[in-house]
């Protein structure tokens, strides 16, 4: 199963009391999404001097990262996706494996030969292994968190809320929570993204500025590199 998404991501940092504040003025149309509450995995690719990072840092109009992302814990099956972003606009392609596909995948992930069903499953794979033999790309981090998420049906907007946001750089040949896994940003409660064809929803709007909460420039991979690995290379 292949999807391609295209939309615009708004990221904002809460507290505690923020995002209890925000659930109890929700919109009576607001809903759980389909699953509700779940574990994200992901982890991310990069060059042997994390070039895809350094773009991020340098704020580039053009954007691009490689990951492999694991949703909940008994799920399985794991996306192999390409997220780019352009003067704003995210563009993300994936397609869906067998977890136990994983390892054989990474091992031999330039040569690794499988059969799709759909034309766009095969052009999105041929379009990852393309990047790899390109760019010669290595797993750099792994990042889990746990992700609570909503639906606004009435201005087609995707909320999420993401906590207990943690990275680890070793160990990276699986997608498995360690106990010794650290917090990426201690400071923040939750992060909260709204996904969204175009703008914010009005009533949105109307609790952000009351509360005086601005939106973030907050990727999860790029905060890892800033804060935990920027000092141990060169740059």
């Amino acid at each position: 199963m292949s999807k391609k998404f295209k939309r615009i991501e708004k990221k904002f940092a809460l507290s505690k009391s923020e995002y209890e504040y925000l659930k109890k003025n929700f919109p009576i149309y607001l809903e759980k999404d389909t699953n509700y509450l779940y574990k994200v995995s992901s982890l991310y690719f990069d060059t042997e001097d994390f070039q895809f990072t350094k773009d991020n840092v340098r704020k580039n109009s053009y954007k691009e990262k490689f990951r492999i992302r694991k949703y909940g814990d008994t799920n399985t099956s794991v996306f192999l996706e390409i997220k780019r972003k352009f003067q704003g606009i995210t563009d993300k392609r994936r397609i869906e494996i067998k977890e136990e596909e994983v390892q054989d995948y990474l091992s031999n992930i330039q040569t690794y030969n499988r059969t799709f069903n759909q034309e766009e499953e095969e052009y999105i794979y041929n379009e990852i292994q393309w990047l790899f033999r390109r760019l010669e790309l290595q797993p750099k981090v792994y990042i889990h968190y746990l992700r609570e998420a909503y639906i606004d049906k009435e201005n087609n907007v995707r909320l999420t809320f993401d906590k207990n946001i943690k990275y680890r750089t070793t160990d990276l040949d699986i997608l498995e929570c360690f106990s010794n896994d650290k917090l990426v940003a201690p400071e923040i409660d939750y992060l909260m993204e709204i996904k969204t064809p175009s703008g914010l929803p009005k009533w949105l709007e109307e609790i952000l500025t009351e509360l005086n909460i601005k939106k973030v420039e907050f990727s999860k991979y790029k905060q890892v590199y800033q804060r935990h690995i920027q000092g141990q290379i060169l740059c």
